[in-house]
């Protein structure tokens, strides 16, 4: 049974956990066919008042071939080598050290935990059957549960289970164990394809599979890809798997297209830690690291791709990803490690128009023609990201993702829904957390410079961080907490100058915010004592924000239980707007189902609740389908009477 998180995870953005950076500074691009209510500070101060300083990353120089890239990453190596491997951020962590023992990795989040939703017109685009809740219309983002209206496509249990929702009841019609996984695998779903994200290991690689790639050794961190054929749905088969060298960061998917962005790190065999705490040992220790840099290739550092054929299990296409001809990187230094987003095309599942960086990566944000990735840059003491560095790509093309520019903001970002883009504008909301936390929004626009900053607003939650934030429109909606739950709302009508219209403080906070229309706003979050922030247990809030100058809450409602998935994961969330219904996963309580308006404002109209952990509610006709562990349950959608239940085989 899965475990509620702490609240420091609960409260953190897991991927901005320190250990989770193994190197860190501005990216570098490539683009190939390879692929508290505390002390009171006015709210909102303006850009005059407190301007977060934005600074320009758009330099990056291409090298001239292979000579050139290796003799700068064995540069870089050499002045991060130490007596445990090559050190990653200012605090000195072990990035990874291989011999024929071991290979000890810095791990991290893939992909980002909390998130949100689409605006409630995009959130019924498909009628009769709702869509996963993405962030953005036209623009896909992987889940364990997908469904076209006719199959309902679930991951659970490590097996792809495939049901027909078709008639009166659900049907589990088919089912394919999956390879073994690090962890939960993810879907994406294209017509009769479907693509399985899988955040695999370094054993889970065929043999065949590392030689065409061009990898040495066995000591690989690797995503696979697997293309699920579903034309026969009662014979779902694996067609293809393609193999990324790298940790899966975040996946996106525009009119069948999967944009998957992996962060890579060097594979170098011979490293090794010191023996004890002598001084002698680590100087050692460090001399052979500093050897195995100086001796390692090309294919040491940029990461590469195998195709392998689901059918035979042979290798039908590998190798880099890049050509070294093709790599950029930044003026200043970057470090060893390389994040990659690559194209890949279901019904061709060959990784093509990649665009390779030097450096890290950690949030993806995706428009339809744009997608942003980020890094963080540590404070000296590596305590807190001091500065947040953005890279945009056009993916405009279907083949190809292509670099545009950079720029940086102050601060950490939250999650994804930290970014939005608007007529070409990236907005962003930060926290600073020195000297004491408060949060700022920037605007940002991309130009022969990068991105360049048009204007920010700061001072939101002094003394407080970021919990929930939603970008609607021409509004910014930010959530921060310390005690009590700050609702600022922030006019962005004029990039240039951003400001705080109105804003409204309750009792606890909300991690998740949606648009439910009729200038409304829910928020899934906790309850909270006022005079101490301790919290007390999740609820939903709705909150009227048609007068940006004067927000106000209408109604709360208890979810009965300590804590919903949707307040780490935003794909939990169903908003049916055709009949005002929320429903919210609850553990141990399974899903709520709400009823919600103006008039009324939120109503629970009844719970489904018997069927192991439920994680996911999808509608499809005139049927609430919710979706455990252990099978798929069908529910009237207005009265969330159970109908019908289909056990996984």
């Amino acid at each position: 049974m899965r475990r509620r998180p702490s609240k420091r995870a609960m409260r953190a953005n897991p991927v901005l956990v320190r250990a989770a950076a193994v190197v860190t500074g501005a990216l570098a691009v490539s683009a190939c066919t390879g692929g508290g209510d505390g002390a009171a500070l006015p709210a909102g101060r303006q850009r005059d008042e407190v301007r977060p300083r934005v600074v320009l990353a758009s330099a990056l120089r291409p090298f001239d071939d292979c000579d050139a890239l290796l003799g700068y990453v064995h540069s870089q190596a050499a002045t991060l080598a130490g007596p445990y491997g090559i050190a990653g951020d200012a605090g000195g962590l072990r990035a990874f050290a291989v011999d024929d023992r071991m290979m000890a990795t810095a791990g991290s989040t893939a992909g980002g935990a909390a998130s949100a939703a689409p605006v409630a017109a995009a959130r019924d685009a498909a009628p009769g059957y709702s869509a996963t809740n993405a962030q953005e219309a036209g623009v896909d983002e992987p889940d364990v549960v997908k469904t076209d209206g006719k199959l309902l496509v679930s991951v659970a249990g490590g097996r792809l289970h495939v049901v027909d929702v078709t008639g009166g009841a659900p049907r589990v019609v088919g089912a394919l164990d999956l390879p073994p996984s690090w962890g939960e695998p993810q879907l994406l779903l294209a017509g009769t394809r479907a693509l399985v994200l899988s955040p695999a290991g370094s054993s889970m690689m065929p043999v065949d599979a590392r030689r065409v790639a061009g990898l040495r050794g066995p000591e690989v961190t690797t995503t696979q890809v697997h293309v699920v054929d579903l034309a026969t749905p009662s014979s779902p088969r694996i067609v293809s798997t393609v193999d990324l060298q790298g940790q899966l960061v975040a996946a996106r998917m525009v009119d069948g297209v999967a944009r998957v962005v992996v962060r890579s790190q060097p594979v170098l065999r011979g490293f090794t830690v010191p023996a004890d705490d002598s001084a002698e040992s680590r100087a050692a220790a460090e001399r052979n690291n500093r050897d195995v840099v100086a001796s390692s290739s090309v294919d040491d550092w940029v990461p590469s791709y195998a195709v392998v054929d689901g059918v035979s299990g042979a290798t039908v296409e590998g190798g880099r990803l890049a050509s070294c001809g093709d790599v950029f990187r930044p003026g200043e230094p970057a470090g060893a490690a390389t994040v990659s987003v690559t194209s890949i095309d279901p019904r061709d599942p060959v990784p093509r128009g990649t665009a390779s960086v030097v450096g890290g990566g950690e949030l993806v944000y995706a428009s339809a023609s744009n997608l942003y990735v980020t890094t963080s840059e540590w404070s000296q003491d590596g305590r807190a990201p001091a500065t947040t560095r953005i890279h945009r790509f056009s993916i405009a093309d279907p083949s190809a993702a292509r670099y545009e520019g950079s720029g940086s903001v102050p601060g950490r970002l939250l999650n994804q829904f930290s970014m939005s883009e608007s007529a070409g504008v990236l907005r962003v909301a930060s926290t600073l957390d020195r000297p004491a936390p408060e949060s700022a929004v920037t605007t940002l626009r991309v130009g022969d410079d990068g991105l360049t900053d048009l204007g920010s607003v700061g001072g939101l939650g002094h003394g407080e961080q970021i919990y929930a934030v939603r970008f609607i429109g021409d509004t910014g909606y930010v959530v921060t907490f310390r005690r009590t739950d700050p609702l600022y709302v922030v006019d962005l009508r004029d990039p240039a100058h951003p400001a705080v219209r109105g804003e409204l403080k309750v009792p606890g906070y909300s991690a998740y915010l949606h648009p439910v229309g009729d200038g409304l706003l829910l928020g899934v979050g906790q309850d909270a004592d006022p005079s101490t922030g301790r919290v007390s247990g999740a609820q939903v809030s709705l909150f009227d924000v048609s007068d940006p100058a004067a927000p106000a809450r209408l109604s709360t409602a208890p979810l009965g239980g300590g804590w919903s998935e949707v307040e780490s994961d935003h794909h939990a969330f169903l908003w049916w707007a055709a009949t005002g219904l929320a429903a919210v996963p609850v553990q141990p309580d399974g899903i709520v189902g709400f009823s919600v308006s103006r008039a009324s404002g939120v109503r629970e109209i009844g719970r489904v609740t018997g069927h192991g952990w439920a994680r996911r509610a999808v509608v499809v006709g005139d049927s609430l389908l919710t979706v455990s562990d252990v099978g798929v349950a069908s529910s009237d959608l207005r009265s969330l009477a159970e109908r019908a239940f289909a056990p996984w085989r």
